[in-house]
């Protein structure tokens, strides 16, 4: 992904990344787009839309001011409650 933005910078062209809508695709499109130049958007769905997303974090994602806040914790700053991700689970 980031050759494609550094190509797409070339051109003076932003980048705005899909939402998967689930918390891993949310964080690393928004790692990205903080590592890029030429962000433009992220699209987001707030929790009310999702309300499961949250609930399988121990962490809940964080909005400030309208920005998608990255956390300071390792990785991409995910953790998940086992418990609460086991219903969504699929085998």
């Amino acid at each position: 992904m980031k050759k494609v933005c550094a190509l797409a910078e070339t051109y003076q062209v932003g980048i705005a990344p899909h939402n998967t809508k689930g918390p891993v695709g949310i964080m690393a499109a928004a790692h990205v787009m903080a590592a890029i130049p030429n962000a433009l958007i992220q699209e987001y769905m707030s929790p009310t839309v999702i309300p499961w997303r949250d609930d399988v974090l121990k962490n809940p994602l964080v909005v400030e001011d309208s920005h998608l806040v990255i956390s300071d914790r390792p990785g991409l700053g995910l953790e998940f409650d086992d418990e609460a991700l086991a219903p969504h689970v699929v085998s």
